[in-house]
C-alpha cells in the first residue's frame, strides 16, 4: 500500500521548514460542476519574517539597490503566485494574494486561485524546487468528477511516492525494544516541543453544501480532512517521540495507527484513493 511512509516524510519536512513557528492551510473547494477555489494561508511568526526581511534587505544592498526598508509584500510576490496557478493545471487562475496580520503577532499571505475544471487541478504538483515552494506537503493531489442529476462523486487521489510497496515487507521485522527516555532525551524533546510551538500544516477539501458519503476517516458536513498536523501535540507525548525515532525505514498502516493512537491534534488520511458522493 503506497503511502506509509507519509508521516516521516511530513515530519521531516516539518523539522527542516520550521526555524520557528509556522502554519499553512491549503483548503480546495469544489462545486458539483467541477469547478472550484483553492484557496492558500501562511502564517509565520514575527521572528520568521524578521529573518526573512534582514535576508532581502542584504540581498538588496548586495545588489547594489538603494537602501531602504523591505516591504513585507515584496517578501510574497505576486509573480510567484502566478506561476504556481500555472504548474497546478489548466483553467487554474490566480485571483489575489492578501499579506496580513493574523492573530498573535503571526504575519503571512492569503493566496486565492479559480479552478475552472477540477479534472485539470494538482494541488501541490512535484517541481524541480518542490521543498522551497511547498512547506506543506510533497504528495501531489489530482481529482476526478462524476457529474449526476442531484450529486457528484468526486474520486480524490494521493500520489504518494513510488517504490514504497516493494520495501514495506523487509520493514516487518520485530519492533524495537521499548526504552525509558533518558534525562538527555527529556531535554531535547522539551527543546523540539519549543521550538515547533505553534506548528501546523493542514489539508481541506470541501464538496459542495453536503457530503452524502465517502471512505473519508476525518469528515464533517461537507468538509473532508486529508491532513492535520500539529506539532504540539506530538511534542506533548514524550512516548510517541520514542516511538518514531525507532522507526527505521517503510512502516505499515498499522505501526502509524499505533503511533498516532490518542494525539487528538494529528490527522493523516493514507487512502491512496478517497470517493466522496456530495451534492
Amino acid at each position: 500500500m503506497h503511502g506509509k511512509k507519509l508521516v516521516i516524510i511530513v515530519l521531516v519536512l516539518v523539522v527542516v521548514l520550521a526555524s520557528g513557528c509556522m502554519q499553512i492551510a491549503q483548503e480546495v473547494r469544489v462545486n458539483r460542476d467541477g469547478t472550484g477555489m483553492m484557496v492558500e494561508t501562511l502564517k509565520m511568526s514575527p521572528m520568521v519574517v524578521e529573518l526573512m526581511e534582514g535576508f532581502a534587505q542584504e540581498m538588496s544592498e548586495s545588489g547594489g539597490t538603494k537602501q531602504g526598508g523591505v516591504s513585507r509584500e515584496s517578501l510574497f510576490p505576486e509573480e510567484q503566485f502566478r506561476e504556481k496557478a500555472e504548474e497546478m493545471g489548466e483553467g487554474v487562475e490566480f485571483l489575489s494574494r492578501e499579506v496580513k496580520e493574523f492573530e498573535g503577532g503571526m504575519v503571512g499571505y492569503e493566496a486565492t486561485y479559480r479552478i475552472a475544471d477540477i479534472d485539470k487541478f494538482t494541488l501541490n504538483p512535484r517541481t524541480d524546487n518542490a521543498m522551497m515552494e511547498k512547506p506543506s506537503t510533497d504528495t501531489p493531489l489530482t481529482f476526478r468528477l462524476s457529474r449526476g442529476a442531484s450529486s457528484s462523486t468526486l474520486t480524490i487521489k494521493q500520489h504518494f511516492p513510488a517504490g514504497e510497496e516493494s520495501t514495506v515487507e523487509e520493514a516487518d521485522e520485530a519492533p524495537p525494544v521499548q526504552r525509558e527516555l533518558s534525562e538527555a532525551d527529556t531535554e531535547q524533546v522539551a527543546q523540539f516541543a519549543e521550538m515547533m510551538k505553534g506548528m501546523r500544516i493542514q489539508i481541506i477539501i470541501e464538496c459542495g453544501e453536503e457530503i452524502e458519503s465517502t471512505n473519508a476517516e476525518w469528515w464533517s458536513r461537507n468538509r473532508i480532512v486529508l491532513m492535520d498536523f500539529d506539532a504540539e501535540e506530538l511534542f506533548s507525548h514524550p512516548e510517541k517521540i520514542q516511538m518514531l525515532s525507532q522507526m527505521q525505514g517503510p512502516q505499515s498502516k498499522e505501526n502509524f495507527e499505533n503511533l498516532l493512537q490518542g494525539i487528538e491534534g494529528i490527522r493523516f488520511d493514507t487512502s491512496e484513493e478517497i470517493e466522496v458522493t456530495f451534492r
